[in-house]
């Protein structure tokens, strides 16, 4: 993480595959100086999930990285192969009322979208 440190003026990413993407919406989350010109992220990878704490943990860390970002994160994606596992559903409430705001986000496989 930290050679995204060296990139402020970084406006786009798309990186991947990320074997636990989890880390890095964690980071993104909670470090508001990290990438502070990023308006469009891609993050491909699996979400490797086997209980319901896990899945609410990992759907949280998404809403606290778009929440602190919304107002210069224009588009989202979370590309994964197809999981049973979704979102909350308030979790999902949540992101849809994001994107009613004007943010792009798209979650789940590339042809699908779990939002």
């Amino acid at each position: 993480m930290e050679y995204l440190r060296l990139l402020p003026g970084l406006t786009d990413l798309d990186i991947g595959p990320v074997g636990r993407p989890h880390y890095l919406l964690e980071v993104l989350g909670t470090v508001a100086d990290l990438l502070p010109n990023l308006r469009i992220l891609t993050i491909r990878g699996d979400i490797m999930i086997n209980n319901n704490r896990a899945v609410r943990a990992h759907y949280a860390a998404v809403l606290n990285m778009l929440t602190l970002r919304r107002a210069s994160l224009q588009s989202f994606r979370l590309i994964t192969s197809r999981s049973k596992e979704r979102a909350p559903e308030d979790i999902v409430i949540a992101l849809q009322q994001l994107a009613q705001g004007g943010m792009r986000i798209r979650i789940g496989p590339e042809e699908e979208n779990d939002i």
